[in-house]
């Protein structure tokens, strides 16, 4: 979703002043069944089986990220020297991503607690004390017969190998940045209306946009470093 408003041209100095933004909410997914073969040995032989999966062989098989930018463009002519001043606010109110891992509407990770309890769903998706693990639908054996993968075989080390296993304990908990922002600067020049001289500054405050991440903690600079550049235009009439 994307709006824009203009606002009437402040006189007493001759600028205008406009808001615009977007609003993201994207969500990936697959929704195929894939395959995994562990690449190791069992019994100095090739490992007797194939994972199938819901969705992806890794922790993940797609994302939901959301987003909220807004730009504050304040435009000031100057018309004794015939320039035209630009000065833009870009903020981000808000940032955020969720790793996914869900089929048909079914939550696949899991994990087992202190006492041997399985735990699945929005328990496991929330808990951020324990690693979370996905197990395969089916095995393949090396004749292609397909064999269903049980509760009981998760915890069986004859299969640990095709057991997926996210990194952290808070892989599927939502991160998310602070605001952060910067500011952009464009100076443009008339030249006898046969040509226009602008030079711009990106970030030219300089602000690195450090903020940290929600659930990892890490800081992280979300602008871009400062850079300058200038334009010529020239009018054949």
């Amino acid at each position: 979703m994307e709006f824009t408003l203009d606002f009437a041209k402040i006189k007493a100095i001759n600028t205008s002043i406009s808001v615009s933004g977007a609003y993201m909410n994207m969500t990936s997914g697959n929704t195929e069944y894939t395959s995994l073969l562990y690449s190791g040995s069992s019994g100095g032989r090739t490992y007797p089986y194939v994972g199938i999966y819901k969705g992806s062989s890794t922790s993940s098989n797609g994302s939901v990220k959301e987003r909220l930018s807004t730009n504050i463009r304040f435009v000031t002519h100057i018309p004794s020297i015939a320039m035209v001043v630009t000065l833009t606010a870009q903020m981000v109110f808000m940032d955020r991503t969720r790793n996914l891992a869900e089929f048909s509407g079914e939550s696949l990770p899991y994990y087992y607690d202190e006492n041997g309890q399985r735990i699945s769903g929005q328990q496991a998706l929330n808990d951020t004390e324990h690693t979370k693990h996905i197990a395969p639908v089916m095995l393949m054996d090396r004749s292609g017969r397909l064999i269903p993968f049980t509760q009981e075989m998760e915890q069986d080390p004859a299969y640990g190998n095709l057991i997926i296993n996210t990194n952290t304990s808070t892989y599927y908990i939502t991160q998310s940045y602070p605001f952060y922002g910067m500011l952009n600067i464009r100076l443009t020049k008339e030249i006898k209306k046969i040509a226009t001289i602008s030079f711009y500054a990106n970030n030219f405050l300089n602000l690195r946009g450090r903020v940290r991440n929600s659930v990892t903690k890490y800081p992280t600079d979300k602008n871009t470093p400062i850079y300058f550049g200038a334009e010529v235009k020239i009018t054949i009439r």
